[in-house]
């Protein structure tokens, strides 16, 4: 029986250790405990949850404890995410301890802000930086209980804690705030010594350690859960999306190389790096495509199309070019290069599905981007041009233009119409390439407005893709 713990500020690592022989993991977060059943944890091993993010990372889902526990493996839950966790499925089989939990399963406490602290990073052991409001609430209650302090006061120190944000809240805000009341110097001291003491988090996490401590020598083997595993779409979106870092977690590979390398980096990036909220915008959209388009699996046709699109945007008009570039790019690993590929065509994808529906979403974008005057602008020009040209409907050839002219303008600017222009055509939202053809024209005449002949030869041919995927 194996038994894996995800800690962080609630109680120190070497305490810890101290108490239970365990393999500990940082805090938990959205697909790591998915993770980890389908790579390491067996029916009859458990699982201790006390720490999680919450903000920098999404949070872990209640659909991943279900699915644990649907495998055999026994979940417990105590002090921090733990506690939260424990209390929303302690009735689908999750086991919580401790008074933290209690106070979420009876309804005493319902904020999770409740048991949010700040803290530092990996490296710091996750040291707290600050304290939860359960434990500065608890431990007041525990010395107006001792007589030790008014409750009167006690009331107002919790009104004002609560009333600021959860990285300042701390023991010496506590001070801070009972000195501005009038508290006396003998209570001052009591508060001082509580702070002393281990607050209700490390307590509950403690007591969780002895429970599964004392466990170990139960043997109690694997058990059953109670209820039916629903699969939904979301958890399809998931589990598809973590594939690759499970299968790395099997042959014991880094997940996504480097971690603190890749958080360290992320941090530059989110502080303030180049382009950064084009960077964000366009994480976000690969974030949800990888959930939404998780089911679908591209084919060889559509991962040469991605291939082709990523070296247009980077302008790499060679195989060896595009070679250099992923190593540039850390992407000369071909799991990682494929992950990027399939990432590629996952939005691509995504974003046919949805065409349909993007239309007013795609011309607000331009009011708040600033576009939308040009753009506009540009439309109508085209349109007085083909006006100009006194021909009820006019065709390529009366501008000048081939159809083999006009795709060349286009791949110039974004790269080959693959698998196919009809294809390409209604990946884009049109229902006939006659369609696409027409409004092209437009674009066409509005980008070239005194070109009367067809594009100068010479484009960029596609880089060539079959050693590339």
């Amino acid at each position: 029986m194996n038994t894996f713990v995800f800690l962080g500020p609630s109680l120190p690592l070497s305490k810890a250790q101290a108490k239970l022989e365990a393999e500990y993991l940082p805090p938990v977060a959205m697909g790591d405990l998915f993770t980890l059943v389908e790579s390491s944890a067996k029916p009859g091993d458990r699982i201790a949850m006390i720490d999680g993010f919450f903000e920098a990372r999404p949070a872990v889902w209640h659909k991943e404890i279900l699915h644990a526990i649907d495998r055999g493996v026994r979940v417990y839950g105590a002090s921090s995410m733990g506690a939260l966790r424990a209390a929303e499925t302690h009735q689908f089989g999750m086991i919580g301890v401790g008074r933290i939990f209690e106070s979420f399963r009876d309804g005493t406490l319902t904020d999770d802000d409740e048991v949010a602290v700040a803290h530092a990073e990996a490296e710091a052991g996750y040291r707290s930086l600050s304290d939860a409001m359960a434990s500065l609430r608890f431990g007041l209650a525990e010395v107006v209980n001792d007589g030790a302090v008014e409750a009167s006061l006690a009331e107002h120190l919790v009104r004002e804690l609560k009333d600021l944000p959860y990285a300042q809240r701390s023991w010496a805000t506590s001070l801070d705030l009972a000195r501005s009341a009038g508290a006396s110097d003998s209570t001052l001291e009591v508060i001082r010594n509580k702070a002393r003491e281990p607050d209700a988090k490390a307590r509950d996490a403690m007591a969780l350690l002895d429970l599964l401590a004392a466990e170990q020598t139960s043997a109690e083997g694997t058990f059953k859960s109670d209820f039916t595993f629903q699969t939904t779409t979301f958890w399809t979106g998931l589990t598809g999306s973590m594939a690759m870092r499970v299968e790395e977690a099997r042959n014991g590979i880094e997940t996504s190389g480097d971690a603190a390398e890749t958080a360290d980096l992320a941090a530059f990036v989110r502080a303030g790096a180049d382009y950064r909220d084009e960077l964000l915008d366009r994480a976000l959209l690969d974030r949800l495509s990888a959930e939404w388009s998780a089911s679908h699996a591209p084919d060889v046709k559509e991962r040469k199309a991605a291939v082709a699109r990523i070296a247009k945007r980077n302008n790499l008009s060679s195989g060896s070019e595009l070679s250099d570039w992923r190593k540039a790019q850390g992407l000369q690993n071909d799991a990682a290069w494929r992950e990027a590929v399939d990432r590629e065509c996952g939005r691509y994808w995504l974003r046919s599905q949805f065409m349909a529906d993007l239309d007013r979403f795609i011309v607000a974008r331009t009011k708040v981007d600033g576009s939308y005057a040009r753009i506009a602008s540009s439309r109508e020009m085209a349109r007085e041009r083909i006006k100009a040209s006194a021909i009820a409907k006019p065709s390529l050839q009366d501008f000048g233009l081939t159809p083999a002219d006009l795709q060349q303008w286009y791949q110039q600017r974004f790269g080959p119409m693959l698998p196919d222009p009809t294809t390409h055509a209604q990946a884009l939202g049109f229902e006939t390439l006659g369609e696409f053809i027409e409004r092209l024209l437009e674009c066409f005449l509005a980008a070239e407005p005194d070109c009367e002949t067809a594009p100068t030869p010479g484009a960029r041919s596609p880089v060539p893709m079959e050693n590339q995927l």
